[in-house]
């Protein structure tokens, strides 16, 4: 695919087989995309099929042999995203059954060791779970609405945070267990939305974040870092080395929880920082990525790499960044190799 067509910044990723997959998402100009790219494990890009609308505030998780896009909006004007698009190993396309509620605008998605699980957005309450085989069922809804909700997985659970009710915005949560059934979980520290997820050795880190919903990606950020372990005990960890939202989250072999770009004081500051968490949530700054990348950046680890893709800065001047870079670990100190800086669609840096 040429790099134009490319979703650009708030695009999903997920894992199968041999490949990350990066999704959809939208240009700094506000025109939503189809594409999908993916790259191996030595990081060669490849162009699967294209997703038939476009996806913005969509979510990816993997479960079985299938990497699964769902949810999100189909035009600046709301059109349902509800279409759930499946790759296998072998980057075939299929369409699963749609999720069963309209409107799924920034809804999230996480997973248990069996399942796929897709929550909220449009500040629905609904919940839908895939198998490997991706028939789909529906468990108990999520204990509040979950607009631009955090989610993430620890153990045999799959988290959601950052849930609103009445009186208590962003400060609901909930888990499901590997049966579905939804069991109660300790809410953030601080309400908030937008931020993004990890994993590191037990813990799942919910990292950044705003505290005001009604705008999400244009306000001053924070750098608060919740902890959950496999047995979902909630504990801090040290903050963020700088205060962001719309930012991005991946792993790195299990040994490091990565975050990188997003939001930081205010309306188009944009941040290029990146930042890691060890399994004794120590933190330590990393090589800054190569763009001021901004929003939306997407985050995802294939191989012996972490990859954050896309972003964008908006403003008087956008600015759209089609770049993916690579971090790995060369074999203890995280390390960010110059051949590993692609631009999507295939141009050198």
């Amino acid at each position: 695919a040429a790099a134009d067509s490319l979703g650009i910044a708030r695009q999903k990723s997920a894992q199968v087989g041999g490949y990350l997959l990066f999704g959809g998402g939208q240009d700094a100009y506000n025109n939503y995309k189809t594409a999908v790219v993916a790259y191996d494990t030595s990081l060669v890009q490849s162009s699967p099929a294209a997703f038939a609308q476009s996806k913005v505030g969509h979510a990816a998780v993997s479960v079985g042999e299938y990497a699964l896009f769902a949810g999100g909006a189909t035009s600046t004007s709301g059109g349902s995203g509800a279409t759930v698009y499946a790759y296998n190993t072998a980057l075939t396309q299929s369409v699963p059954t749609a999720l069963s509620w309209s409107n799924p605008y920034y809804l999230s998605g996480t997973k248990t060791r069996s399942h796929a699980l897709f929550g909220g957005g449009g500040r629905a309450t609904a919940v839908n779970a895939y198998d490997a085989s991706l028939t789909r069922t529906s468990p108990a809804e999520l204990a509040g609405a979950g607009y631009i909700a955090m989610s993430g997985s620890a153990g045999e659970y799959a988290l959601f945070v950052g849930l609103s009710a009445t009186g208590a915005a962003g400060l609901v949560a909930c888990a499901y267990d590997a049966s579905l059934t939804r069991v109660e979980l300790t809410p953030l520290s601080v309400g908030r939305y937008g931020g993004a997820s990890a994993n590191v050795g037990d813990y799942v880190l919910f990292a950044g974040g705003n505290t005001d919903n009604s705008m999400p990606f244009l306000s001053a950020g924070t750098a608060y870092v919740d902890a959950y372990d496999s047995s979902l005990t909630r504990s801090t960890a040290a903050s963020l080395p700088i205060a962001v939202s719309d930012n991005g989250g991946t792993s790195l072999s299990g040994l490091y929880a990565l975050f990188g770009g997003g939001y930081t004081t205010g309306t188009n500051m944009p941040s290029n920082g990146v930042c890691a968490y060890d399994k004794s949530l120590t933190v330590k700054t990393l090589s800054a990525l190569s763009n001021n990348s901004g929003c939306g950046v997407c985050g995802g680890e294939i191989g012996s790499y972490a990859v954050f893709g896309g972003g964008m800065v908006t403003g008087n001047s956008p600015t759209s960044y089609r770049y993916a870079q690579a971090y790995r670990l060369d074999p203890v100190e995280i390390v960010v190799p110059d051949q590993c800086k692609y631009a999507f669609g295939g141009e050198e840096e």
